[in-house]
């Protein structure tokens, strides 16, 4: 059990450090007697509080210590702990905590801790009667011990350890609640599945409002009496390297990160000087799509400093699982296997060498944990070689939660007689699980969730925007090495300068109330994109003709949709002249490539656009954000528009190119 282990620890190594917490190069070593002295602290400070037994917590921090030692010190007190990301500077604060009110009314009494300016915001929404608001600063400075329970009824397995929340914003935020049993099972299986001991030193920048960092980075070495190295994720963000310097200087052996996280590191570490990471056992992917092209730009980026192909490994986690379900075998490197990407597109699995044309890699996630079950619920095959069906990832686990937290709607939905419907698409292959795609209207940026569902809303109440006519889905950016996301709504708004101001106001509320950057925002005319017949937006065309729309299957994360179309001959245009600039000829012909996943050299000048797999609206959408990304320049939709090849496309672009 959690506290128990940690008491466990201060007693038999008492000076042994657990937590090493850096922020703005100022460091603070906790060594576990000490945590062991400030859990008992804010338990005494939290009980002072008058709060029943089992009242939700919120704590709302930023990097700090104290969020360590609050969240241990909610749990020592019969509280329910919480934690919350905090607003950023980017965003407007009161619409940050408006968007909380309705998660905060759904629990019964309990209360809020958080800092600084959040504090007036907080009161300004909270019903006072019901909840607390207090300032860590404040609490943490007071005496006040209130009677603490019994250490043994505190830890029985069967009761409510902490709450996990998923990022949904306009809608109830679904909470996780998570037993002492059950984080006790996932750190028993988890830790046997990559071997984890004492000795590991764990090096993170993860925020722990995370179940990746919150359990990475914080609960399972406590369990396990581990140390770890913690730094701020936005300290990261500005100087991404010196986690691998962070590595270096401590020994670490074990490291969690977002598949972004890779990518990033890889494009910025090319030359990088060269370190000693020759201690760690893995970099772990986890809590977004795992992709080899990015294991392969990580090795080859810092094989220099010791990295190899054996070290990079792949999880699949969620928090109603408390965390892991797969994890790939360590020391080993994880397999990736090539499948034909017609058939994928189609939801079936069809095997293909990796350098065919077409064929797509994946990357597994490795075999299930001890104790857990997977099943995969799709179409029945029943001939002899009939290829397997991509279907939903449905799971079974003595330490899976059994409903969300006061949530009966949500549980019904997710759960079925033990079993949890992730609503992620794949399919198992030698005993190994293979993501593939998401039923649910789900984005995940970065390594965080959003609900496209959110999203639409918020972008639906900005002034100019028609409502109910908002889509925004994930686009994968190899740059980047995450999906992006992208908006298409529907706009009364006239004129360029209006609606560039409408795209920046759009751009505004998203990243307000959700923390998240739209990376492009396409604009159309009232009644362009299709809807279904019970009214919605027909996602699966986005916004192409609904005469065209087909029935969509799982896709392969990040592919634009394609449809079936007639190949229609038309007279064949003339290459650009001979001064036409060679970059935008190269640059253009290699994005429709990229775009439409077809094969290098097979787009010229000459190319009809109707004869490109995949050249629709949302296409042809897509293809101009990354051109106009690429050439750096604002293109116009509609004067681009009509080109009957790609070399005529290619004198529309550069003509807008000379006038800007």
């Amino acid at each position: 059990m959690l506290l128990s282990s940690l008491y466990s620890e201060a007693i038999e190594t008492p000076y042994r450090p657990f937590l090493l917490i850096g922020r703005s190069d100022r460091w603070k070593q906790f060594p576990f007697l000490a945590v062991r002295d400030e859990t008992e602290r804010w338990a005494g400070i939290l009980a002072g509080l008058g709060r029943p037994l089992g009242s939700v917590v919120f704590l709302v921090f930023d990097h700090r210590e104290d969020i360590y030692f609050c969240f241990l010190g909610a749990i020592r007190a019969g509280l329910i702990p919480a934690l919350l990301p905090f607003p950023t500077p980017k965003q407007d604060a009161a619409d940050y905590w408006a968007s909380h009110e309705r998660l905060f009314s759904h629990y019964r009494s309990g209360c809020i801790i958080s800092y600084g300016s959040n504090i007036h915001h907080l009161r300004e929404i909270v019903n006072v009667l019901r909840w607390g608001v207090y300032d860590v600063d404040d609490l943490s400075s007071q005496r006040r011990v209130g009677p603490l329970p019994r250490l043994a009824d505190i830890e029985r397995a069967d009761r409510i350890a902490i709450l996990q929340h998923s990022s949904g914003t306009t809608g109830l935020k679904k909470g996780v609640a998570l037993s002492f049993g059950q984080i006790d099972g996932q750190v028993a299986a988890y830790r046997k599945a990559i071997g984890a001991t004492r000795a590991d030193r764990i090096v993170s920048w993860l925020p722990l409002y995370h179940d990746m960092g919150l359990m990475t980075g914080f609960l399972l070495p406590l369990s396990i009496g581990s140390m770890v190295v913690s730094i701020d994720a936005f300290e990261w963000l500005a100087e991404p390297l010196r986690l691998l310097d962070l590595i270096e200087r401590y020994a670490g052996s074990l490291c969690w990160m977002p598949n972004f996280a890779f990518q990033h590191m890889a494009r910025i570490g090319d030359g990088a000087r060269t370190r000693d990471l020759s201690s760690m056992r893995a970099f772990i992917s986890c809590s977004e799509p795992c992709r080899p092209e990015t294991f392969e730009r990580f090795v080859a980026a810092f094989a220099s400093s010791g990295v190899t192909p054996s070290m990079l490994q792949t999880c699949y986690a969620m928090a109603e699982t408390v965390f892991a379900v797969t994890q790939s075998q360590l020391g080993r490197e994880p397999r990736s296997i090539a499948l034909d990407g017609q058939a994928l597109d189609n939801g079936t699995v069809v095997m293909s060498r990796h350098d065919r044309s077409g064929a797509r890699k994946l990357l597994s996630c490795g075999p299930a944990l001890e104790g857990v079950e997977v099943r995969i619920d799709s179409r029945p095959t029943t001939e002899a070689g009939t290829p397997l069906t991509i279907g939903e990832i449905v799971v079974k686990a003595d330490f899976i939660v059994h409903s969300y937290y006061a949530n009966p709607d949500a549980t019904a939905e997710a759960f079925d007689s033990g079993w949890y419907r992730t609503g992620d698409m794949g399919f198992l292959h030698d005993g190994e699980v293979f993501i593939c795609g998401r039923r649910k209207e789900m984005l995940i940026i970065h390594g965080r969730n959003f609900y496209a569902g959110d999203i639409e809303a918020i972008v639906g109440s900005v002034e100019g925007v028609k409502p109910g006519r908002v889509l925004a889905y994930g686009e994968f950016d190899a740059a980047a090495g995450s999906e992006e996301a992208v908006v298409l709504a529907e706009t009364t708004v006239d004129g360029s300068e209006a609606r560039s101001a409408l795209k920046g106001r759009i751009r505004a509320a998203v990243l307000d109330r959700l923390d998240l950057t739209i990376k492009a925002v396409d604009l159309r005319d009232v009644g362009t994109l299709a809807k279904t017949t019970s009214g919605k937006i027909l996602r699966s065309a986005r916004g192409a003709d609904p005469s065209t729309a087909a029935t969509i299957m799982p896709l392969p994360l990040g592919t634009p949709e394609k449809t079936d179309r007639s190949r229609t001959t038309i007279p064949k245009d003339p290459a650009p002249s001979r001064d036409e600039p060679r970059d935008i000829l190269s640059v253009v012909m290699t994005v429709i490539a990229e775009t439409f996943d077809a094969e290098p050299g097979a787009i010229t000048p000459q190319t009809v656009p109707s004869d490109i797999d995949g050249w629709d609206s949302l296409g042809y959408s897509i293809l101009l954000m990354r051109l106009s990304r690429q050439l750096r320049v604002e293109i116009d939709e509609h004067a681009a528009a009509g080109a009957r090849t790609v070399g005529e496309l290619i004198e529309r672009l550069a003509q807008q190119r000379r006038h800007v």
